[in-house]
């Protein structure tokens, strides 16, 4: 009932709440700086916008407007002598405070009282009016009403707004006319009570009458009659059986007004009444075997007795109701009237603040988990082989060394530029150091080092010792596995030659300082020799060739039979080519080129490429007919504890100079000429 429209409604109509007057503070700011002014400000900033700065405050009772200007701000500008403008988008009228001021707009009448206006002249306030019927329902929806304890009949009923006082005033109203209509609902139903009973009373004051009169008739024309100990208390069990009849027909019909005859308190009654009218019937039938003057006198008795019972109740029952309805009182009461509060409830700033960093934490979660699912990139190197079935040759842990050395760079996304041209955000070649002695040290390193092992059984069931790498999209770590992969290969004593086969975006030619004209694209087109296309030891037993001069199509120069026989040539002069190439899915460049590769494998990168790019590119590959020869997995986020410990491995590493690994370090450098290419995977 509390949250009944005919309360709510109530409310809202005596406090007003479909209107709202605020003054029109500077944003941000003002509010703030409002609060904490006691006195009334000089509107405006700097004598412009009509800015409040203070207690200003305006009290309207009435405000009208069309329905289609419901929801729409109107500005109040407080003008001289205690008069107002009221303006909005073109319309502008004059009023004074304390008047009823009614104008025409477009055929409707806009009306409003305003009953004070605390400010200086020129300053501003926003003034709307809002639909009765949708601030009824919004008060509804946000008024809380719960029981304190339970089966206490105390309730407790609250208000959340921004405004204190309007949210105390509420209260009040809703508080008030609740006691009124239960007070108002209490008299009706005594008055209905009431009414009920004066059509019964003139009845029942002549059924008893009646019985008295027969009764007194019986007595004179027999005399006194002393009844036997049988028929006395026959006939107390006789009255007292009436008498609940009697109560149990009129409850009944109470409960009528309000139920239907299915109901369960209905049927309970009913049944009772049964139970009585058996017992009823079981006090007839010891009557009837009195002797015939008990029996008349008995009964005589007993209607006297019972109206006399049944009329006295319903009289005092008549009595209260009179009073009831005299008293105008109710069944609730208040016991708490509503205060306006001086702490606000919210915002509960830690509280808050905590709860923002768990729903972060759970955000953060929830995208990590959504982007792994929607994207299916990979993280593991089990998940290639769950998923693809593709065996990992290796699996290269992410460098923090190398990271922590600004050797990450990556790879260029432009696949459709000209070769040659540099990109803007590219780093120029003097931003990329030659990586100094400590990375030997790397666990990365270390790692291509095995790979380097297992790579030496592959060549001897290959075609030949032409060796590609690939990679579906940018940014998996190409250079980085190709470049390091030649350097290992070389630093064990084989003649190794690198040849970089991404003639769009290849950049191998920085990573040694040289330029990428006279290369591999000159070399094909036969307009350089292939011994001029060499730079020769760029590290010890380390060959480069560059992708040579700018070409407008990539494609065709790697499409050239004459890359063919420069394969073969300089296949028969090295112990092993590596080629690094362009991306698969976005150049048709190394299909080209690992269709001659005795030897292909893909590198796949950590948490950047999914499951449906690797399964794309292998597919391209197999239908070109290159020899997959497995996978290599770029910066894998290894925990210390892992099997091969790299965390142990970089321990030993840099304690190395003192130790007989140390020694081997020393030796390693020495063999590799105290040079590495690298590059941040």
């Amino acid at each position: 009932m509390l949250k009944s429209r005919r309360i709510i409604a109530a409310a809202v109509d005596r406090t007003h709440a479909y209107i709202e007057v605020r003054p029109f503070y500077f944003p941000l700011i003002g509010a703030g700086i409002a609060r904490r002014n006691p006195e009334l400000s000089e509107p405006g900033l700097f004598g412009y916008g009509g800015f409040a700065w203070g207690r200003e405050r305006a009290d309207v009772s009435r405000f009208d407007v069309p329905r289609g200007l419901e929801n729409t701000d109107f500005r109040l500008t407080a003008d001289d002598e205690g008069g107002y403008t009221l303006t909005q988008e073109g319309m502008s009228f004059k009023g004074r405070v304390g008047v009823l001021e009614q104008w025409q707009e477009g055929g409707a009448v806009i009306s409003l009282q305003v009953d004070r206006l605390d400010g200086k002249p020129g300053v501003q306030f926003i003034l709307l009016r809002t639909s009765r019927l949708e601030t009824i329902e919004d008060l509804q929806n946000t008024l809380k009403i719960s029981e304190t304890g339970k089966q206490s009949g105390i309730i407790s009923v609250g208000l959340e707004s921004s405004d204190p006082a309007e949210a105390t005033s509420l209260l009040k109203e809703i508080g008030a006319e609740y006691l009124r209509q239960n007070e108002e609902r209490k008299a009706q139903d005594a008055e209905r009570a009431l009414a009920s009973l004066n059509r019964q009373l003139p009845q029942l004051k002549h059924e008893l009458a009646r019985a008295e009169s027969e009764y007194n008739e019986v007595r004179h024309a027999l005399g006194t009659i002393d009844l036997q100990e049988e028929a006395k208390s026959i006939l107390q069990q006789s009255v007292s059986s009436q008498i609940r009849m009697s109560e149990l027909r009129q409850r009944k019909e109470d409960l009528l007004v309000r139920f239907q005859e299915d109901a369960p308190a209905v049927v309970a009654v009913t049944q009772q009444m049964q139970v009585v009218a058996r017992d009823l019937a079981g006090v007839e039938a010891r009557i009837k075997r009195l002797p015939s003057v008990e029996q008349d006198v008995l009964r005589l008795s007993r209607d006297v007795k019972v109206n006399t019972a049944v009329y006295s109740a319903m009289l005092t029952t008549a009595q209260q109701l009179q009073l009831i309805m005299a008293s105008k009182g109710g069944f609730a009461r208040l016991l708490d009237a509503p205060e306006l509060t001086e702490r606000p409830v919210k915002t509960k700033r830690l509280m808050i603040v905590a709860a923002s960093a768990a729903a972060g934490l759970l955000l953060g979660f929830l995208c990590a988990w959504f982007r792994k699912v929607y994207y299916r990139r990979v993280d593991e190197p089990g998940e290639i082989v769950e998923e693809l079935g593709l065996p990992v040759r290796a699996s290269i842990p992410y460098s923090a060394t190398l990271a922590g050395s600004g050797m990450h760079e990556v790879e260029s996304r432009k696949i459709g530029a000209i070769p040659g041209e540099q990109p803007a955000y590219r780093r120029a070649a003097a931003e990329l150091p030659v990586p100094h002695d400590d990375l030997v040290d790397d666990a990365g390193v270390e790692c291509l080092r095995r790979f380097r092992s297992t790579l030496q059984f592959d060549l001897q069931e290959a075609g030949n010792n032409i060796v590609a790498i690939i990679g579906a999209t940018p940014g998996v770590g190409k250079f980085f596995v190709s470049a390091n992969l030649a350097a290992v290969m070389a630093a064990s004593g084989r003649k190794v030659l690198l040849i970089d086969a991404d003639l769009r975006t290849g950049n191998l030619h920085r990573r040694f300082g040289l330029h990428r004209r006279a290369g591999l694209c000159d070399a094909v087109q036969e307009q350089l020799p292939p011994e001029e296309a060499i730079h020769r030891n760029v590290l010890k037993n380390l060959d480069f060739m560059s992708t040579g001069s700018s070409s407008s199509s990539p494609a065709e120069v790697l499409a050239n039979e004459q890359l063919v026989h420069l394969l073969q040539d300089l296949s028969s002069r090295y112990d092993l080519i590596v080629i690094d190439t362009a991306p698969v899915l976005m150049a048709a460049d190394a299909l080209a080129v690992a269709l001659h590769a005795g030897s292909t494998f893909t590198v796949v990168r950590a948490g950047v490429s999914t499951v449906d790019e690797i399964e794309e590119a292998v597919g391209q590959l197999n239908a070109a007919g290159a020899s997959i020869a497995g996978v290599v997995f770029n910066g894998h986020h290894m925990h210390s504890n892992a099997y091969g410990g790299y965390g142990r491995h970089d321990r030993y590493g840099r304690s190395g100079r003192h130790g007989r690994y140390g020694r081997d370090v020393e030796a390693a450098r020495t063999r590799n000429g105290g040079e590495l290419v690298a590059e941040g995977n």
